[in-house]
């Protein structure tokens, strides 16, 4: 795989002048930064186009895409220049940029899922010169921020070591206490529109007031920073799970900051909206509390619920024979991985008894597993709403793991 250090600008040859406009917003960026820009007037002569035009794509960072109904229409963009830039978007975080140059059909287009530099209502062909500006000053500062890396910092050994002094000597051969492992950072689950989520590594993070959520966020997989970039460019945040407190919300800002190849985090800000509530009642002695710890033993511990046909109507729980726990899945889904199940399955299982309205707060929530069983540890608290006290709900005990699970289990995404 290439390293993806430039950026290349897709266009119809119907919109060379905003090709142009274009180019001169982002000449100071080529000539302080020493960003490379690629489009097709770097074609020569007597080269082989399709050869460098492919090579270019390959090597894109940023994808500028300036839309136009000719840029819809061109057969060779949409057959050779745009599968390509979706696909890297998708798998490797390539960040694509949509200019909107005329007004068009954009809204029914693919690109509509990506974030644009300026909507379908203001394209450059229908503002004044001073907006234009205004629109491709966004674009090169969104550029600019993309391409922004400090550099490492690189420790130089000095050119001649003198010898060790004889303490030193003394103090290296003495046996020394072995420093504590350093603790795992804690996860934060991200979740988006459609159900997908992903795990983080949170460095930082700070709620205020119950209405934003900050977190600084270190992608450490390939994965991930696709995940975070898919997530920056359609903006379809749902929720985020963070010690064991489920957030709903909508993405106000997610942008990264790269400090050498090692070093990259993301900065995110979410504004946290209010989850809706079930409606709770009390029907035939069964009460919201009952139903809860039932909810809870089938999620946690795949136990069934009664069937007993001399319980009150409503008291009886009828659960599908082939019903798999979420838990179960995730496990399989996770390819086995014990350690990694161990990290993620409390934040999947928060997800699910917040979402549920089973409880409104958790205050304790273990999960692990040998391979055999899945081991589970919870108590969590309801609001007051009949009853004089909050109720508690409590599970604790192991389900068995099946060996082979039903392909249908394994997918594990997320849905209210």
């Amino acid at each position: 795989m290439s390293t993806r250090t430039d950026a290349f600008v897709s266009y119809s040859h119907a919109d060379q002048r905003w090709l142009a406009r274009v180019k001169v917003h982002l000449k100071p960026l080529v000539r302080g930064s020493g960003i490379v820009v690629w489009e097709d007037t770097h074609l020569r002569g007597g080269q082989r186009w399709r050869e460098e035009i492919d090579k270019a794509l390959s090597k894109a960072k940023v994808a500028i895409l300036l839309v136009s109904p000719d840029f819809l229409a061109s057969d060779f963009i949409h057959n050779n220049e745009l599968p390509p830039l979706l696909e890297a978007a998708q798998r490797e975080g390539v960040t694509i940029l949509s200019v909107i140059v005329s007004t068009c059909f954009f809204r029914r287009s693919v690109l509509s899922e990506f974030q644009a530099i300026n909507t379908p209502d203001t394209a450059l062909d229908t503002l004044s010169d001073g907006e234009v500006n205004r629109v491709l000053v966004r674009l090169a500062d969104r550029v600019d921020e993309l391409f922004a890396a400090a550099p490492a910092a690189v420790a130089l050994a000095p050119a001649h070591k003198s010898p060790p002094a004889p303490a030193a000597v003394a103090e290296a051969a003495a046996p020394r206490r072995q420093p504590k492992p350093a603790l795992a950072a804690p996860l934060a689950l991200l979740v988006k529109n459609d159900g997908s989520w992903e795990t983080v590594e949170v460095l930082s993070s700070r709620v205020d007031g119950g209405t934003e959520v900050h977190l600084t966020l270190q992608p450490t997989q390939p994965a991930q920073r696709a995940f975070l970039a898919s997530l920056h460019q359609r903006i379809n945040l749902a929720s985020v799970v963070f010690n064991e407190q489920l957030y709903p919300c909508r993405l106000r800002n997610l942008s990264a900051q790269t400090q050498g190849a090692e070093a990259e985090t993301w900065q995110l800000v979410a504004e946290v909206r209010e989850r809706p509530e079930g409606m709770d009642y009390i029907f035939n002695g069964q009460t919201p509390e009952k139903r809860a710890q039932f909810q809870a033993d089938l999620l946690l511990l795949n136990q069934r619920p009664p069937t007993d046909a001399s319980l009150p109507y409503m008291l009886q729980q009828r659960v599908a024979d082939d019903y798999l726990p979420p838990l179960v899945g995730l496990y399989h889904y996770l390819g086995q991985d014990k350690a990694a199940f161990k990290q993620v399955a409390p934040l999947i299982a928060a997800w699910y008894l917040h979402m549920g309205n089973i409880v409104h707060h958790i205050y304790r929530l273990h999960i692990k597993t040998d391979g055999n069983s899945i081991e589970v540890d919870f108590e969590g608290q309801r609001q007051a709403q009949y009853h004089g006290k909050p109720a508690v709900i409590s599970v604790k005990g192991a389900c068995a793991l099946p060996k082979d699970v039903p392909a249908e289990a394994l997918d594990v995404r997320l849905r209210a």
